[in-house]
């Protein structure tokens, strides 16, 4: 793959965060505090994981929580997704922080010149309902909306933060027509074709910068996501069973999906290292 191209952007006033210490010199940051109902659902929600991982033997622990505290994968996914975006010049992205502001994403839709108006009031207005009925907050999802132009972080997986911040590279390279290109991802193929696009870029922007550390994690991530939602596009076209076995039989299949391009992912990070140490033995 070849490095990722810049792209400039027209700077607009698209972000009009109200109650915000500014702490970046780049993006426009901002990081929530507490939020009791959100803070409650969070707990509900986490509850199972947190089980699981709890129960988990010390040595497996250790691999899902990467050693360090929760925090402290949280800074690094805000470090990566900044410097992303600042190299590919997109510093008018704002950047939340574990934050649940309705109003305030209400206000950032109304402002985004970027968006017609017959995309901001329909297909805006949805994700901003979806934005309040299910709190990525508390979901640990990480999300870019075009609609408002934020980049939400709300996991402690600093590549998911990275593929969300390449999400907002992809939408500003089709700001002549910003709406009707968001409103496409709820048509089927297009939204895989915007992933695959998402992947090589940012995958290219580590090969391009040289970062075999975050190349060498990408890879089992990335070709994992693409392989699940392939089969999830492939099965919208092709349903499988009836009742039961056809809700259940979907996700079965993208599991498997998703772990084939896992190991799909593992087996590339194999055969690069090989090919770097068979470099680095030649005189």
């Amino acid at each position: 793959m070849v490095g990722p191209s810049r792209i400039s952007t027209e700077q607009h006033n698209s972000c009009l965060p109200s109650d915000f210490e500014e702490i970046s010199q780049t993006n426009p940051l901002a990081v929530g505090g507490h939020h009791p109902r959100i803070d409650q659902l969070e707990s509900i929600v986490q509850a199972p994981r947190r089980f699981v991982v709890e129960r988990l033997p010390q040595k497996w622990k250790n691999r899902v929580e990467n050693h360090k505290s929760e925090d402290a994968r949280r800074e690094e996914a805000v470090r990566l997704s900044q410097e992303y975006l600042s190299e590919n010049d997109l510093n008018d992205v704002c950047i939340d922080v574990r934050r649940y502001t309705p109003g305030e994403q209400w206000a950032r839709l109304y402002a985004n010149d970027r968006i017609a108006p017959i995309w901001k009031y329909t297909g805006g207005s949805l994700s901003l309902i979806a934005y309040s009925l299910f709190p990525a907050r508390a979901l640990h999802r990480d999300t870019y909306n075009p609609y408002t132009n934020t980049l939400s972080i709300n996991s402690t997986r600093p590549i998911r933060s990275l593929l969300r911040a390449g999400d907002a590279k992809e939408y500003h390279k089709h700001q002549d027509w910003l709406g009707t290109y968001s409103a496409a991802q709820l048509l089927p193929v297009v939204p895989l074709v915007h992933q695959w696009n998402v992947s090589k870029d940012v995958i290219g922007y580590a090969q391009a910068k040289d970062r075999w550390a975050l190349e060498r994690k990408l890879y089992p991530y990335v070709y994992g996501d693409l392989a699940g939602s392939a089969v999830a596009e492939t099965l919208g076209f092709f349903p499988i069973g009836k009742g039961a076995t056809q809700i259940v039989a979907p996700i079965a299949l993208r599991v498997l999906g998703h772990g084939a391009g896992r190991l799909t992912g593992f087996a590339k990070v194999n055969e690069l290292e090989g090919e770097r140490e068979t470099a680095d033995e030649i005189p």
